[in-house]
C-alpha cells in the first residue's frame, strides 16, 4: 500500500522545521528524525500527527537499532565553510544512545571512529564522508556505513554534488575496517546512499537502499531503489522511485 500524506509539526529552528532525514521502527513504533530542529518525532500513523520526544539542535541524519537502544548519529563532518577550510564546529561527530530500558541519552564522540571509516577510503583530512546511511548488524557485531559522499578533496559546496558513494565500509567489532563496492550499473557521481535497512527474513545478509540526487542549484532531486547483499551483489539495480524528491529514510513496518 501506497500512502501520500502530510506528517505535520509544530516546531521550527529560524524558520526551518520538518526536514525528516531517516526512518526507524523501534518498541514497535515509528520514528522519523528532523535535522534541522534535532527532534525526534514519533509518527503516528493513524492520524498523521506527530510528537516530539528527544532533544533540541541535533543534525540527525541516520539512526540505527544496536541490541536494544537507538542509535542515532549526526553525519560525520566538521561543519566548515561553504569552501573548506576554516572549522566552525564539530557538533556532527556526535552520537546519541537512546536506552530502551530507561530512555535515558547518552552522548559519544565518534571523532575517532569516523576516522577510521575516512581512513579506509583514503578519506582523511582534507578529504571527508558524509553519512546518511549506518546499520548496526547484529549477528555480527558490525558497523555498516553507507555514505552519501566519500572526497579525498578539501570541501567545496558546488564539487560536492559530484562525490556521491557506491561502497559499505564495515568496522568490525576488533575496530578493522574493509570496504565493498556496489557495482551498480549508473556511473552517476550525482547518487549517494540516504538510507539503507537490512532485508527482514534473510538474517541480516540482504540491505535495501535508497541513492539519492540533490542538486538545488539545477532544482534536481531523485531517488533511486536497490537491493544488494552485504557482499557486495546486486540483486536489483537501482530503479527510479521519484523525480521529484529527495527521500530520506526507508522502513519494514511489521
Amino acid at each position: 500500500m501506497y500512502v501520500d500524506a502530510p506528517v505535520i509539526g509544530s516546531i521550527a529552528y529560524q524558520g526551518r522545521g520538518m526536514e525528516l532525514s531517516e526512518l526507524l521502527m523501534w518498541q514497535s513504533k515509528l520514528y522519523a528524525f528532523d535535522d534541522r530542529s534535532g527532534i525526534v518525532y514519533e509518527l503516528l500513523l493513524e492520524n498523521n500527527n506527530a510528537s516530539s520526544t528527544s532533544q533540541k539542535g541535533m543534525k540527525i541524519e541516520w539512526a540505527t537499532i544496536f541490541g536494544n537502544d537507538m542509535f542515532i548519529g549526526s553525519f560525520g563532518k566538521e561543519f566548515t565553510m561553504e569552501e573548506g577550510g576554516k572549522i566552525l564546529s564539530e557538533d556532527n561527530m556526535l552520537v546519541v544512545k537512546i536506552s530502551e530500558a530507561t530512555d535515558r541519552l547518552e552522548r559519544f564522540d565518534w571523532t575517532n571512529t569516523y576516522e577510521k571509516i575516512r581512513a579506509a577510503v583514503n578519506a582523511l583530512s582534507p578529504g571527508y564522508i558524509i553519512h546518511e546511511a549506518v546499520l548496526y548488524r547484529q549477528s555480527s557485531e558490525e558497523w555498516y556505513f553507507l555514505p552519501r559522499r566519500i572526497s579525498t578533496e578539501l570541501y567545496n559546496v558546488r564539487n560536492d554534488t559530484f562525490k556521491g558513494a557506491n561502497k559499505i565500509i564495515i568496522l568490525d567489532k576488533h575496530q578493522q575496517t574493509r570496504v565493498v563496492t556496489i557495482p551498480f550499473g549508473s556511473k552517476c557521481k550525482m547518487r549517494g546512499f540516504s538510507s539503507a535497512k537490512f532485508v527482514p527474513g534473510f538474517k541480516e545478509k540482504l540491505i535495501i537502499a535508497l541513492r539519492s540526487v540533490e542538486n538545488e542549484e539545477t532544482a534536481i532531486f531523485q531517488t533511486y531503489l536497490s537491493i544488494f547483499s552485504i557482499n557486495g551483489e546486486i540483486l536489483l539495480d537501482e530503479v527510479l522511485v521519484s523525480d521529484k524528491y529527495k527521500f530520506e529514510g526507508i522502513e519494514f513496518i511489521m
